[in-house]
């Protein structure tokens, strides 16, 4: 498993899956095949799949890592190589080498694909889905992110609004 890519790539997949699912554990997964550089990240209540532009991946494979790790060692980094050998992740960059430990891959199962079915809402009922968002909006206790997950299901009776977190939830119909 190898990996070219630039710096603003990765991080701007890592950034995008820090806001739309914090790894739970900390550890993302990294995946190649066919030619594609994937990465994976499970977090309490979203899981998010990011296919990031890479100059060049060769082999097929699948590890985890941890975010922060990697974050850590490609900072300051232009042009990024990514080799897994010997259980580590090696970032190579110029004369600069880091090796990162690597963890067990924890499998997860792809959920199961749902009819999508367009809505089309008035100027009204989008003014009472942003109102809606606001009144369930909770303030974190701990500020683990600058987000909080909310939920909204729309059906042909109404529609449901709902915020939460790991300690509280609310909701308005």
């Amino acid at each position: 498993m190898k990996i070219q890519l630039e710096l603003e790539a990765l991080l701007g997949a890592l950034d995008t899956i820090s806001k739309i699912a914090p790894p739970a554990s900390g550890n993302i997964t990294l995946q190649t095949a066919s030619s594609r550089f994937t990465i994976i990240s499970t977090g309490d209540i979203s899981s998010c799949t990011l296919i990031v532009a890479a100059d060049a991946v060769s082999g097929d494979g699948e590890i985890s890592v941890s975010m922060q790790a990697v974050k850590d060692a490609i900072k300051g980094r232009q042009k990024l190589e990514l080799s897994y050998n010997n259980a580590t992740l090696s970032v190579k960059s110029g004369k600069y080498l880091a090796e990162l430990a690597t963890v067990d891959v924890i499998p997860v199962d792809e959920p199961d694909k749902e009819e999508v079915k367009e809505w089309r809402i008035t100027t009204d009922q989008a003014s009472w889905l942003k109102k809606a968002l606001r009144d369930v909006n909770l303030k974190p206790t701990t500020l683990l992110s600058s987000w909080m997950p909310a939920g909204v299901k729309i059906t042909s009776k109404g529609a449901f609004v709902a915020c939460y977190d790991t300690l509280h939830m609310s909701w308005t119909t």
